[in-house]
């Protein structure tokens, strides 16, 4: 048996240092890479990999099966890559308004993920009362970070990174077209 596996010496490395060690590894592999944020080099990273997920999804309605089966793959991996890049982002202090609203965006999604999670018969009036002005927070935030940002995230990203269309500070018609969704949602 390996003595290093039952060793309880604390490891050389923080969790923070293992992360941009990851870092410094995406940024060999994304296009414009940031100078000094690691959470936008995750970022791109996020984005370059939703575009392969996306892409794959498409072809994967390929009629010949081999084919569609190694769209399909492409596109489970893809999509793991993806939540392993969701996850990295809350492993890393954001050093830029750039990356503060990335992280803030991704909150928006965890606050709904957790949300969705619980049983509706567990939930009170009180519980929805605060997940709303949670909502109402983060994208006040999110919106003030993004008017100071030279490019909003969606940009950084992918569209629907910020769930735009859950914003209660844009009008419900403007929420309704975001899921695309016209006159008819609305009447």
């Amino acid at each position: 048996m390996d003595k290093q596996s039952n060793s309880t010496t604390a490891p050389e490395a923080s969790i923070g240092e293992l992360s941009a060690a990851i870092v410094e590894r995406l940024r060999a592999s994304v296009a414009n890479p940031p100078i000094d944020d690691a959470v936008m080099t995750i970022a791109r990273a996020l984005g370059a990999a939703e575009k392969r997920r996306d892409y794959a999804e498409g072809k994967a309605r390929h009629p010949n099966y081999n084919i569609k089966e190694t769209y399909k793959g492409d596109e489970e991996h893809a999509s793991d890559l993806t939540y392993t890049l969701r996850e990295m982002l809350s492993h890393l202090p954001a050093e830029s308004l750039d990356g503060a609203a990335v992280q803030t965006a991704e909150l928006i999604s965890l606050v709904d993920l957790l949300w969705d999670g619980i049983p509706e018969d567990a939930i009170d009036y009180r519980m929805k009362k605060m997940h709303r002005s949670i909502e109402r927070l983060l994208f006040s935030v999110l919106g003030c970070l993004n008017g100071k940002l030279s490019e909003p995230v969606e940009n950084f990203v992918y569209p629907d990174f910020t769930n735009r269309h859950m914003n209660p500070w844009t009008p419900i018609g403007d929420r309704f077209a975001l899921r695309g969704m016209g006159e008819e949602a609305s009447s």
